[in-house]
C-alpha cells in the first residue's frame, strides 16, 4: 500500500496521508513521500491540498520507529528528515492547503503550522502533549512560532493545551472554519488554481520573503516585483 495518495487534477494536486491504521504517524518513509509529491505538485501543479486518510490528519512522528533509534546518526537523520519536511512546506513554491478534520498533533501540527493555509473542521484537534512525557517537542518550534509567536508558542507548549478548531483558528495556526472543511478546500484550490500563475507564484514568493527577510530586503523585493510588473503590465497594452 502506498504511504501516500496524490493526483493531479485542473492544476490542483491532492495529496492524501496514507497510514490510517498508524492514525498517519510519520515515519522515515511516509516524510520522504510527502516531501517527494510536494516536489512534484511544485513542478506540475499550481496548488497542493494536503489531507490524512482515516480519522486523524496525523498523530506527529511514529514513536515506535524513533524509540528504535539509538545511535546519533540515526537521531540526526531523523531530525533532518522531519526538518526537510517542514522546510519544503514553508518554501514551495505554490500554496499548499492543509484540510484537517480530525488530530493534528506534534509534528503533525507542526506540518498544518509549516504549510501555506489550513482549514479545520470541527472534529479538528491541535496539539503538542511532549514535554511531560519527558520529550522535547524541538523540531516544531520554527514552524510554530512562526505562526503564532514566541510567547503564545511559549504557553502552547508548555501547557501541553489541547487545542479545538476554533482555538487553533484564534491562535493563527488555521486560517479558515469549516463545517465541510473537504468541500472548503476543494472551492478554495479552485480560487487560487484560477488565478493567474505567475502571479500566484510571484505573491506567495513576496509574502514568504515579507516574513522571513529583513525588513529592507522585503522593501527592496517588493519595490522590484511591483515596477517589474507595471512595466509588463504597460509593455501588453503598447
Amino acid at each position: 500500500m502506498s504511504l501516500v495518495t496524490f493526483a493531479i487534477t485542473d492544476g490542483i494536486a491532492r495529496l492524501t496521508l496514507n497510514r490510517p491504521d498508524k492514525r498517519n504517524a510519520l515515519n522515515a518513509e511516509l516524510m520522504d513521500s510527502i516531501v517527494a509529491s510536494l516536489r512534484e505538485a511544485e513542478a506540475r501543479a499550481r496548488v497542493v491540498t494536503i489531507s490524512g486518510q482515516g480519522p486523524a490528519f496525523s498523530a506527529g512522528a511514529d514513536l515506535k520507529a524513533v524509540g528504535a533509534m539509538t545511535t546519533e546518526a540515526e537521531f540526526r537523520a531523523h531530525a533532518d528528515r522531519m526538518g526537510s519536511l517542514f522546510a519544503t512546506l514553508s518554501d514551495l513554491a505554490i500554496p499548499s492547503i492543509s484540510v484537517v478534520t480530525g488530530p493534528a498533533l506534534g509534528a503533525g501540527c507542526g506540518m498544518v503550522c509549516a504549510g501555506t493555509l489550513a482549514i479545520a473542521g470541527p472534529g479538528a484537534r491541535f496539539g503538542f502533549p511532549e514535554l511531560s512525557k519527558g520529550v522535547l517537542p524541538a523540531l516544531v518550534v520554527p514552524p510554530l512560532v512562526a505562526v503564532i509567536g514566541e510567547r503564545r508558542a511559549f504557553h502552547v507548549l508548555c501547557t501541553e493545551t489541547p487545542l479545538t478548531a476554533a482555538d487553533a483558528y484564534d491562535l493563527g495556526i488555521v486560517t479558515q472554519l469549516s463545517d465541510t472543511p473537504e468541500d472548503a478546500a476543494e472551492a478554495l484550490a479552485h480560487q487560487l488554481a484560477d488565478l493567474p500563475p505567475a502571479r500566484l507564484q510571484q505573491i506567495r514568493h513576496l509574502v514568504r520573503a515579507s516574513a522571513t527577510a529583513p525588513a529592507a530586503e522585503a522593501r527592496q523585493l517588493a519595490t522590484e516585483a511591483n515596477v517589474a510588473d507595471r512595466l509588463e503590465r504597460n509593455a501588453t497594452q503598447d
